[in-house]
């Protein structure tokens, strides 16, 4: 049986299944040791000397909790009920008697555990003497009471004794469960406890005890030796109990009482040994007697000998405890007088203790060093031949014996002072009594070397530089933060680009710069100037011919040029009239889109690493600006080229519809006049080429929509492109003829290819129709040629021509290069050439001198790639 908790004994199944299992276990314990009782029943009384079930109860319920007396209640009940009703025929009488018995023993059990329990102080006695006197006492003696006065009544009444024998049956039944509580309680208990055998351990000394205690109780108890001498023989089984008391504790005593107490008990139930005489009632108490005051004996020995062991550990343990303080405070004294002696050898001072003799008691290491002695000459302990070792050191050694003197003549005087010693270092000097009950018994010199602090003071006022030097620092990093955020506001006040570039130089030369120029890299990725300022700030302007010049600024392009390739910022001496020039990227998105040059007046020192610092910030928050500035200039751009796009296609919409209109107007009123009139067929050719027109323009309008949403797929065939374009010069006669220009078509060698036809047409009606409307009524030259793996086709007009810096413009969306109002069209034509040629693995340029004509050239492979067409990123 386990020995459950206060948790388990109250809470949760399991701990109701723990206490049912140990109520029957306990039930089953306590009714083997009734019949075991039973078994040793004295003839002819049939009374049992020992009932070592009272003994089983009470272990069980101190060790597990009075919560299973049930099981006591079960196992007196089952045992009892089987023999008296196999006693008597009446069965209700036995099991009434059997439960009015059980109800007894069980609250005997629960009786004496609260008894033992109360008086004890010990949850499971016996450990002490008071355990043990509550366990014999009130355990033993005194609990069951209630046992003998239920169970002699329920008997009695039953029938079962008759009633002048109650007060022996009575006093037979408490002293049987005196004696099986006294013998099986305390082996139950220690075995319960667990509690430790010593102080001997030995298994071979236990064995031997045990065969001497068989034999002594076979000779003392048994029959082989006459009744008569067993008197005196019985206690033979004493010194066996001494020694099993001594060498094994209370384990050893209770063993040994139950030892000796179950061989008396065992023979005397068998008419043997001492106590089998001829009155058995005489021979009962007697065994009793014995069986008790043996038990109580050598259970009070035990006990003495473990409180006495337990005391000796105890005393033991404090002299271990002293000799460890005492120990300790040695260890704690020696180290103060070592941390004493340290704590002299640590300080900063050195210090000389000399008694009233004039002889040296002590000194430290911090002394030594000071005056550079040797130990040996002031372990000598003349303090007079010390004083002639220092005097050489001395810058007045007359003075310093003096002052020595007279102190030495004041035993009471203290004195401060100081010393200055040949190679420059200053002591003060201190000089106090040291005084015991009273009197002046010696005096303490203590000379500190003040040399480091003029050396500190010193320092101080380096310390004192630096921090104002830092503050200043400090307030320069706070005027450059103040700087560059109101350059930052500055920068966002306003987004248009030729503002924010003035404001970016401008901003340069508050940074620290007497000029500064800005240089952004244009489309063939050359850095050019756009804006620049003078230290006054005054002359700010564009470096470009619209804005009217610029102020006189050095060329500073190789440099810039270097600073680009570097990637970093760049610094260069002043070279002649020109002083320091800093060289700042500026970067956005991953790529450099220009360099801030900022320059200083000749003769000036460089830029400083925190100039340049914030030069370069504020070159990363300019390079920000501009950035947004460009692409609010595109985007304000691109809704100008939408809006004049909206306004020319308004109007070349409405041009041909116009004319439709007025044409079917006039064929109206000349059918109304005469529908034979001849006139009708001019009338109509001209809404025909009208409707052409109109068609084309807006086959424009939806090639730009297929091609920016890439909606127009190639689909090539194999064909002869001279023939292609043969076809195609033919159509274009008729206006080239009302344009007064003639088409002059030229073709050489192989020019077979898989292209895509409709396309191909369009690029070159495009061409043609570009050079009939700007070749100016003259010669336009078609010529096809075969270039091996290429072909190449060239338009050649002698008109107006095309100036350089609009060469590149023209075949971009809306572009062109001439104004509008002079010719019409979307400024589509030359972009979806452009489309169409690059979507064929082809290219496009242009050749052209300004009035002089121009000549556009497209080569293509004779394979064109299966692809979609559409925009590309130029």
């Amino acid at each position: 049986m386990s020995r459950p908790s206060a948790g388990q004994a109250h809470g949760g199944r399991d701990g109701i299944g723990r206490r049912i299992v140990g109520t029957l276990l306990l039930a089953l314990a306590y009714a083997f040791a009734a019949l075991l009782g039973g078994t040793l029943e004295v003839a002819p009384v049939n009374v049992s000397p020992v009932w070592p079930a009272a003994g089983v109860a009470l272990a069980g319920l101190l060790l597990y909790g009075r919560s299973l007396w049930p099981g006591v209640f079960l196992g007196s009940f089952s045992v009892l009920a089987v023999v008296l009703v196999a006693s008597t025929e009446s069965l209700p009488r036995g099991l009434l008697t059997a439960a009015g018995v059980a109800a007894g023993a069980s609250a005997s059990a629960v009786f004496a555990t609260f008894l033992v329990q109360r008086f004890a102080l010990e949850r499971v006695p016996p450990h002490s003497l008071r355990g043990l006197a509550a366990l014999v006492g009130l355990g033993a003696l005194i609990g069951p009471l209630p046992n003998t006065l239920i169970g002699t009544a329920m008997v009695g009444l039953a029938g079962y004794v008759e009633p002048h024998h109650l007060a022996g049956a009575a006093a037979s039944w408490w002293l049987g469960d005196v004696v099986g509580i006294l013998v099986a309680a305390p082996p139950l208990l220690l075995l319960g406890e667990r509690h430790p055998i010593g102080p001997s351990r030995s298994v071979a000394e236990a064995l031997l005890l045990l065969f001497l205690f068989l034999v002594v109780g076979a000779v003392a108890f048994g029959p082989w030796v006459p009744a008569t001498r067993q008197y005196q023989l019985a206690y033979l089984a004493l010194p066996l109990l001494v020694w099993a008391a001594l060498r094994f504790g209370l384990a050893g005593a209770a063993a040994g009482n139950l030892l000796v107490a179950s061989m008396a008990i065992t023979w005397t139930a068998a008419r043997q040994g001492p106590f089998a005489g001829l009155d058995v009632g005489e021979s009962l108490r007697l065994l009793q007697i014995f069986v008790v005051v043996v038990s109580v004996t050598f259970l009070a020995l035990a006990v003495v000998m473990e409180e006495r062991a337990a005391a000796h550990r105890a005393l033991s343990a404090a002299r271990r405890e002293l000799r460890n303080q005492v120990e300790e405070q040695t260890r704690a004294l020696r180290h103060s007088l070592a941390l004493l002696r340290a704590t002299l050898d640590a300080t900063a001072d050195g210090i000389l203790v000399v008694d009233g003799q004039g002889r040296i008691v002590s000194f430290n290491r911090r002394f030594l060093e000071l005056w550079r002695l040797p130990r040996s000459l002031l372990e000598a302990g003349d303090d007079r031949a010390a004083i002639g070792a220092v005097l050489s050191q001395l810058e007045d050694p007359d003075g310093f014996r003096a002052r020595v003197e007279e102190l030495y003549g004041h035993p009471t005087a203290e004195a401060h002072d100081l010393v200055q010693l040949r190679d420059g270092r200053i002591f003060d000097r201190f000089s106090r009594p040291q005084w015991l009950d009273g009197q002046p018994v010696g005096r303490v010199w203590s000379f500190r070397d003040v040399t480091a602090r003029r050396l500190a003071e010193r320092e101080r006022d380096r310390l004192l530089v630096q921090e104002q030097q830092a503050r200043r620092e400090a307030e320069q990093a706070h005027a450059r933060t103040i700087f560059l955020s109101e350059a930052s506001r500055a920068l966002a006040t306003s987004m248009s680009f030729a503002a924010t570039a003035r404001r970016v130089v401008g901003l340069a030369l508050a940074g620290g710069g007497r000029f500064a120029t800005l240089y952004l890299v244009d489309a063939s990725g050359r850095p050019a100037p756009v804006a620049a300022a003078h230290f006054d700030g005054a002359a700010i302007g564009w470096l470009l011919e619209e804005d009217g010049g610029a102020p006189p600024v050095p060329n500073l392009d190789g440099r810039v040029r270097s600073t680009l390739e570097a990637g970093r910022s760049q610094q260069w001496r002043g070279d002649g009239e020109l002083g320091p020039v800093l060289c700042v990227p500026l970067a956005s998105r991953g790529r450099f889109i220009g360099v801030l040059a900022v320059g200083r007046r000749a003769g000036a020192g460089p830029f400083r690493r925190e100039d340049a610092a914030v030069l370069e910030e504020l070159g990363q928050r300019s390079a920000l600006s501009l950035e947004n500035a460009a692409l609010l200039r595109e985007a304000q751009e691109a809704v100008r080229v939408r809006d004049d796009f909206l306004s020319i296609a308004s109007h070349e919409l409405k041009t041909p519809l116009t004319t439709l209109k007025l044409q079917l107007q006039k064929m109206e009123r000349i059918l109304r006049r005469d529908p034979t009139d001849t006139r009708i067929v001019g009338l109509l050719q001209s809404v025909v080429r009208q409707s052409g027109r109109l068609h084309a323009l807006i086959d424009e309008l939806l090639d730009l929509s297929r091609i920016t949403t890439h909606r127009i797929a190639l689909v090539s065939e194999h064909l002869d492109f001279g023939e292609l374009v043969a076809e195609s010069v033919e159509r274009s006669r008729e206006p080239a003829a009302r344009a007064g220009s003639s088409l002059l078509l030229t073709t050489e060698g192989e020019l077979h290819g898989s292209w895509d036809r409709v396309r191909l047409e369009q690029v070159v009606g495009n061409l043609v129709s570009n050079a009939v409307k700007y070749g100016a009524g003259r010669p336009i030259e078609v010529r096809v040629r075969d270039q091996g793996d290429l072909v190449r086709l060239e338009v050649e007009d002698h008109g107006i021509g095309i100036s350089p810096e609009d060469q590149a413009r023209i075949f971009e969306r809306f572009e062109r290069a001439v104004a509008s109002r002079h010719y019409g069209g979307f400024g589509l034509g030359l972009w979806i050439v452009r489309q169409v040629v690059e979507a064929m693995g082809g290219r496009i340029w242009v050749e052209s001198v300004a009035g002089r004509g121009s000549t556009f050239t497209v080569e293509l492979p004779r394979g064109q790639p299966q692809a979609a067409m559409g925009e590309h990123p130029p």
